[in-house]
């Protein structure tokens, strides 16, 4: 993985689930997938947006310059709260992003407040 360290927690899940869409360097595909690195979303102290991404997905706007609308989506079925917390985890700490990681605990307090 470009820059990202296959080896580290949350890299194989990263490449099973997100990049497809987020590419294995995390730069997506401008205007349609979002770039993850360096994201200012997912460098914020709280992790609690991209946590609520990776569970309940997202979609863009539609606007009268991107008509079309990309979806992102939900993984709550899919990864357990450890499973979600190392990609969170991964994510933050991959491609030049220097966040903190997330622990499975706030992922299930995340979940169950839903």
């Amino acid at each position: 993985m470009v820059r990202g360290d296959a080896t580290k927690r949350g890299a194989l899940l990263y490449l099973d689930n997100c990049a497809a869409c987020h590419r294995p360097d995390g730069r997506g595909y401008e205007g349609v997938f979002q770039s993850l690195a360096g994201n200012p979303i997912v460098e914020a102290d709280d992790a609690l947006s991209v946590v609520s991404i990776v569970l309940l997905g997202s979609k863009t706007p539609r606007t009268s310059m991107t008509p079309a609308q990309f979806a992102m989506p939900a993984f709550a079925w899919r990864l357990t709260d450890q499973d979600a917390a190392d990609i969170v985890s991964f994510i933050r700490s991959s491609w030049g992003n220097d966040a903190k990681s997330l622990e499975a605990p706030k992922v299930a307090a995340l979940r169950s407040s839903n």
